[in-house]
């Protein structure tokens, strides 16, 4: 027998629940083994000392006023997840968003550079043929 299962029969035992068979074994092993023996003095001291406090019965309600609680609790809990959920969800799709607009203006940037290239050189082409500029009146000599 494991040593979980010992425990859980050794409840049982404290309670007068199980089998002569069972009892028998368990006083054996009690007998034989200080470890289990210390446990079972533990859980004789709880049980005892539990046995002295006062039983109070509880009210009529008392079960559904508790399953009501527990109901509301839990309604509160998937109330607030629902919340968390949609702003994880709300945060998620700002990040999406953000990276598709970043790796749009990424690939597209390149575009851009090369069109104010072909502009300044057009410009550069422009002032070339015409003349020479007078930086001093900003006008074209030609």
């Amino acid at each position: 027998m494991s040593y979980k299962n010992f425990i859980r029969n050794l409840n049982l035992y404290l309670d007068g629940k199980l089998s002569k068979e069972e009892s028998l074994k368990i006083k054996n092993h009690l007998k034989k083994c200080a470890q289990c023996s210390d446990v079972y003095l533990k859980l004789l001291s709880a049980k005892t000392s539990l046995g002295v406090l006062e039983k109070v019965k509880a009210g009529k309600n008392f079960e559904s006023k508790v399953l009501l609680k527990i109901a509301s609790a839990n309604n509160a809990h998937s109330f607030s997840h629902g919340l968390l959920l949609a702003a994880k969800t709300s945060i998620l799709s700002a990040a999406l968003l953000f990276a598709v607009i970043s790796a749009f203006n990424f690939f597209s940037t390149p575009k851009i550079n090369r069109n104010i290239d072909n502009i300044a050189h057009m410009d550069y082409y422009v002032l070339e043929n015409a003349g020479s500029y007078n930086k001093i009146t900003n006008t074209f000599i030609n």
